[in-house]
Parts: structure tokens; sequence; C-alpha cells
């Protein structure tokens, strides 16, 4: 899912919960805990799958909430 630009790699803005995951180390069911309490920013564009914002999942991990 990340692109690489020389020795970069850019994370995109949206991921899903098992990619999120598994790029940040932390279980799927704490982020899906966080999803539905409404810690960080999300969009659903179909039935099942959640798109959590990367940078606001990351300001709540490092203790600068937006909110």
């Amino acid at each position: 899912m990340c692109n690489e630009i020389g020795t970069e790699r850019i994370v995109p803005k949206f991921m899903t919960i098992s990619e999120l995951s598994e790029y940040s180390g932390i279980p799927a069911k704490c982020i899906r805990k966080m999803v539905k309490s409404g810690e960080v920013d999300y969009f659903r564009p179909g039935n099942k799958t959640f798109y959590v914002s990367v940078e606001s999942f990351m300001s709540l991990c490092t203790g600068f909430s937006q909110r």
C-alpha cells in the first residue's frame, strides 16, 4: 500500500484497520475500539470496511489529540 520514492516511504492518509494494525504494531481489536468510541477519524464507504485516518490515529497515540 505504501509507495517508495528513493529511500523515503510515503504513508497513505487512510488505511484499513488491519493495515493500520500491521503498520503500527497495535492490535486490530484496540484500533476497532478507538473507531467505535469515536476517538479517531474514519469513514466507511461500504457495509464492512472502515478506513481510519492515519494522522488522527498517530496524533492520538502520541498524545496530541485534535479533539
